[in-house]
């Protein structure tokens, strides 16, 4: 893990240099600094990811940043790196810098909703422990939702919006990963409170 570290800022601190002189409207952008930073912010130690990334100059704020971009949030939090509500603006910081990037396309791994992290700070702070959620259509929300509210109801049409196959059977999959249980109706899928 740690040369996959390495190699992410290695390929932040090319980014960086490519573009500090740079004149045209657009980033010279590396294609593999994205793919590199989901697989940090996923599966790397918080703690060795600080040491090697100061290491290539890069400031804590801007490792914090850029972790997050890449659905490192809840990993920050869960390190004691952050604490919740330090940083409801985070997520937007880099976002006009690093275009290319998107929001960690691994997400079943982390379940986080695709709202902003500031929204979801919001949700959190609403303390959803007595509300029943409901929701059109469901994913990554819905676990959220179901690990934070009473219930969670999502209506479903079982249409994959990748086109890879029922969508209701990948959400059972997901929810059978992280043993979770799901009932489920011709027109609602329940995601039951743990």
């Amino acid at each position: 893990m740690k040369q996959i570290i390495h190699n992410a800022f290695s390929l932040w601190r090319e980014f960086t240099n490519n573009n500090k002189n740079n004149t045209n409207p657009g980033l010279i952008i590396n294609p593999g600094l994205a793919k590199a930073f989901q697989v940090v912010a996923i599966e790397a130690e918080i703690a060795e990811v600080f040491e090697i990334g100061r290491a290539y100059g890069f400031s804590p704020v801007s490792i914090i940043n850029i972790l997050s971009l890449h659905g490192g949030y809840f990993r920050l939090l869960q390190s004691g790196v952050l604490k919740r509500g330090e940083c409801r603006f985070l997520d937007s910081l880099y976002h006009s810098t690093f275009t290319e990037l998107s929001y960690n396309t691994n997400n079943s791994e982390i379940l986080a909703p695709w709202i902003t992290l500031s929204a979801q700070e919001v949700l959190l702070d609403l303390n959803l422990s007595n509300y029943t959620v409901v929701e059109y259509g469901s994913g990554m929300s819905t676990f959220f939702f179901a690990k934070e509210a009473k219930e969670c109801y999502s209506f479903e049409d079982d249409q994959d919006p990748a086109g890879k196959g029922s969508w209701t059977s990948a959400m059972q999959a997901q929810a059978s990963r992280i043993n979770q249980s799901i009932l489920l109706d011709p027109s609602c899928i329940m995601i039951c409170p743990s």
